[in-house]
Protein backbone atom coordinates (compact mmCIF):
# COMPACT_ATOMS: atom_id res chain seq x y z
CA UNK A 1 0.00 0.00 0.00
CA UNK A 2 3.06 2.55 0.61
CA UNK A 3 4.36 2.01 -2.15
CA UNK A 4 1.42 2.22 -4.38
CA UNK A 5 0.59 5.08 -2.92
CA UNK A 6 4.04 6.53 -2.87
CA UNK A 7 3.81 7.08 0.82
CA UNK A 8 6.82 7.42 3.13
CA UNK A 9 8.07 4.43 4.83
CA UNK A 10 6.52 4.90 8.08
CA UNK A 11 3.95 6.88 7.03
CA UNK A 12 0.94 3.80 7.98
CA UNK A 13 1.11 2.73 11.54
CA UNK A 14 -1.57 0.09 11.02
CA UNK A 15 -4.37 -1.13 8.72
CA UNK A 16 -6.88 -4.09 9.80
CA UNK A 17 -10.31 -5.26 8.74
CA UNK A 18 -13.06 -3.61 11.01
CA UNK A 19 -14.64 -7.57 10.91
CA UNK A 20 -11.99 -10.06 10.33
CA UNK A 21 -11.89 -11.87 6.75
CA UNK A 22 -12.78 -15.27 7.59
CA UNK A 23 -16.45 -13.75 9.00
CA UNK A 24 -17.03 -12.45 5.45
CA UNK A 25 -19.36 -14.17 3.66
CA UNK A 26 -18.60 -15.93 -0.15
CA UNK A 27 -20.96 -12.98 -1.83
CA UNK A 28 -19.72 -10.21 0.16
CA UNK A 29 -18.04 -7.73 -2.43
CA UNK A 30 -17.27 -4.97 -0.14
CA UNK A 31 -15.45 -4.79 3.60
CA UNK A 32 -14.36 -2.03 6.73
CA UNK A 33 -10.85 -1.21 6.78
CA UNK A 34 -9.37 0.82 9.59
CA UNK A 35 -6.55 2.84 8.55
CA UNK A 36 -4.05 4.43 11.09
CA UNK A 37 -1.56 7.11 9.78
CA UNK A 38 1.46 8.75 11.67
CA UNK A 39 0.72 11.94 10.57
CA UNK A 40 -1.72 15.01 10.13
CA UNK A 41 -0.67 16.21 6.74
CA UNK A 42 -0.41 11.84 5.72
CA UNK A 43 -4.01 11.78 6.50
CA UNK A 44 -5.36 14.60 5.19
CA UNK A 45 -3.50 13.66 1.55
CA UNK A 46 -5.53 10.31 2.20
CA UNK A 47 -8.45 12.13 2.70
CA UNK A 48 -8.19 14.18 -0.22
CA UNK A 49 -7.11 12.07 -2.68
CA UNK A 50 -8.57 8.50 -1.46
CA UNK A 51 -6.15 5.11 -1.80
CA UNK A 52 -4.64 2.30 -3.98
CA UNK A 53 -5.00 -0.91 -2.86
CA UNK A 54 -3.92 -3.68 -5.56
CA UNK A 55 -4.67 -0.99 -8.32
CA UNK A 56 -8.40 -0.37 -6.96
CA UNK A 57 -9.05 3.10 -5.88
CA UNK A 58 -11.18 3.90 -2.83
CA UNK A 59 -12.20 6.75 -1.57
CA UNK A 60 -11.76 7.81 2.47
CA UNK A 61 -13.92 8.78 5.05
CA UNK A 62 -12.59 10.48 8.56
CA UNK A 63 -13.52 8.66 11.34
CA UNK A 64 -16.11 11.14 13.29
CA UNK A 65 -17.67 10.61 16.64
CA UNK A 66 -20.98 8.61 16.78
CA UNK A 67 -23.21 8.45 19.63
CA UNK A 68 -22.93 5.46 22.19
CA UNK A 69 -26.00 2.85 21.19
CA UNK A 70 -27.05 0.35 23.71
CA UNK A 71 -27.45 -3.15 22.03
CA UNK A 72 -29.85 -4.20 25.27
CA UNK A 73 -32.18 -1.52 25.24
CA UNK A 74 -31.47 0.21 22.16
CA UNK A 75 -31.31 3.43 23.81
CA UNK A 76 -27.94 6.49 23.48
CA UNK A 77 -25.74 7.41 25.82
CA UNK A 78 -24.65 4.08 27.33
CA UNK A 79 -23.28 0.40 26.43
CA UNK A 80 -24.96 -2.52 26.82
CA UNK A 81 -22.54 -3.88 30.40
CA UNK A 82 -23.81 -0.33 31.97
CA UNK A 83 -27.28 -0.85 31.08
CA UNK A 84 -30.20 -0.99 34.01
CA UNK A 85 -33.39 -2.02 31.77
CA UNK A 86 -34.33 -5.78 33.23
CA UNK A 87 -35.63 -6.39 29.64
CA UNK A 88 -33.37 -7.12 26.34
CA UNK A 89 -35.23 -5.10 23.37
CA UNK A 90 -34.90 -6.17 19.90
CA UNK A 91 -33.72 -3.04 17.86
CA UNK A 92 -35.15 -5.16 14.37
CA UNK A 93 -38.23 -5.05 15.96
CA UNK A 94 -38.76 -3.62 19.30
CA UNK A 95 -39.92 -6.95 20.98
CA UNK A 96 -38.28 -8.54 24.58
CA UNK A 97 -35.49 -10.96 22.93
CA UNK A 98 -32.08 -10.10 21.64
CA UNK A 99 -31.65 -8.43 17.65
CA UNK A 100 -29.74 -11.56 16.62
CA UNK A 101 -32.64 -13.58 17.58
CA UNK A 102 -35.30 -11.33 15.99
CA UNK A 103 -37.51 -13.75 13.21
CA UNK A 104 -40.09 -10.61 12.68
CA UNK A 105 -38.49 -10.58 9.28
CA UNK A 106 -39.73 -7.18 7.17
CA UNK A 107 -41.55 -5.51 10.93
CA UNK A 108 -39.29 -2.59 11.65
CA UNK A 109 -39.95 -0.54 14.63
CA UNK A 110 -37.63 1.79 15.76
CA UNK A 111 -37.78 1.84 20.31
CA UNK A 112 -36.17 5.22 20.31
CA UNK A 113 -38.99 7.28 18.03
CA UNK A 114 -41.66 4.76 17.51
CA UNK A 115 -41.35 4.47 13.95
CA UNK A 116 -42.77 1.70 11.90
CA UNK A 117 -40.33 2.51 8.92
CA UNK A 118 -36.63 1.77 10.06
CA UNK A 119 -34.80 -0.26 12.95
CA UNK A 120 -33.48 0.96 16.04
CA UNK A 121 -29.64 1.03 14.81
CA UNK A 122 -31.20 2.92 11.27
CA UNK A 123 -28.63 5.87 10.78
CA UNK A 124 -32.25 7.32 9.05
CA UNK A 125 -33.79 8.04 13.06
CA UNK A 126 -34.82 11.30 13.92
CA UNK A 127 -33.12 10.40 17.75
CA UNK A 128 -29.92 9.46 16.21
CA UNK A 129 -29.77 12.14 14.01
CA UNK A 130 -30.31 14.52 17.20
CA UNK A 131 -27.82 13.09 19.16
CA UNK A 132 -25.33 13.53 16.26
CA UNK A 133 -25.69 16.63 15.90
CA UNK A 134 -25.33 16.83 19.77
CA UNK A 135 -21.88 15.14 19.51
CA UNK A 136 -21.03 17.61 16.80
CA UNK A 137 -21.35 20.60 18.88
CA UNK A 138 -19.18 19.01 21.50
CA UNK A 139 -16.59 18.28 19.06
CA UNK A 140 -16.40 20.64 16.35
CA UNK A 141 -13.78 18.35 14.38
CA UNK A 142 -16.76 15.66 13.52
CA UNK A 143 -17.95 18.61 10.92
CA UNK A 144 -14.45 19.35 9.33
CA UNK A 145 -13.64 16.48 6.67
CA UNK A 146 -9.87 17.49 7.58
CA UNK A 147 -7.63 17.21 10.19
CA UNK A 148 -6.90 20.92 11.00
CA UNK A 149 -2.68 21.06 9.82
CA UNK A 150 -0.72 23.90 7.92
CA UNK A 151 -1.69 23.13 4.49
CA UNK A 152 -4.02 26.13 3.54
CA UNK A 153 -7.07 23.61 1.89
CA UNK A 154 -7.47 22.19 5.53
Amino acid sequence: VKEENHLLPNAIASIQWIRPPQWHSKAQRTAFALLQVMDVNTANHILKEGICINTHHYTINKDKKEPLHCTKCQKFSHMAHNCSSPHNICGTCSGHHWTTQCNSFHTECCVNCKSKTHTSWSHKCPEFIHQCQALDNTYPENKIPFFPADSPWT
